[in-house]
């Protein structure tokens, strides 16, 4: 029994290090719509001031960098000091979960292969779904950002659940042979 508690509990420690960054939390700022231009960019850049955070994520202070991209839930656009992460043929998302940059499931059908996720005001179309769902929720009345996050919460404290189950259950089985 030991051994299980001490798996589950390494397994869940290495899930919750995974590309996490406290220091992101703090500047996270929903924006009705991000950047589309360069020029746009820096001067949201400038007013971010990222670069003037104390963070332990990075090595660089270049490496921790101002990001608008959409929620993990593709539902709002937010303003975000971030480590800067390589996104690979997809949109770019903040978990505010996981508290990192992520590739969002959402297909980008313009975006090269690989990019830096500094980059993503250069893809207009992963902003596309998440304004339509706000738009849509405005005319609606409807706020559904708490409703969606108490969702995801709940579905987070699922899955550990669920995977330290299996764990068990695998520990168990593996023991009897």
């Amino acid at each position: 029994m030991t051994i299980v508690l001490f798996a589950f509990s390494n397994a869940v420690q290495l899930y919750k290090n995974i590309d996490t960054c406290l220091e992101t939390l703090p500047t996270i700022a929903y924006v009705p719509k991000c950047p589309s231009t360069k020029e746009d960019w820096l001067k949201r850049v400038e007013g971010k001031q990222c670069g003037a955070i104390k963070q332990l994520c990075t090595k660089s202070e270049d490496d921790f960098d101002y990001h608008c991209l959409i929620n993990e839930w593709a539902n709002a656009t937010l303003e975000v000091c971030a480590p800067v992460r390589q996104i690979i043929g997809s949109c770019a998302e903040f978990n505010q979960g996981r508290k990192s940059i992520q590739d969002s499931p959402i297909e980008c059908k313009h975006c090269p292969q690989s990019y830096r996720s500094t980059e993503a005001y250069k893809f207009s179309e992963c902003y596309l779904y998440a304004n339509r769902r706000q738009v849509t929720t405005e005319m609606s009345g409807v706020d559904d950002k708490t409703s969606v996050s108490a969702d995801y919460y709940g579905e987070f404290r699922i899955s550990h659940f669920l995977q330290g189950l299996m764990l068990l259950l695998l520990t168990m089985i593996s023991g009897n042979r």
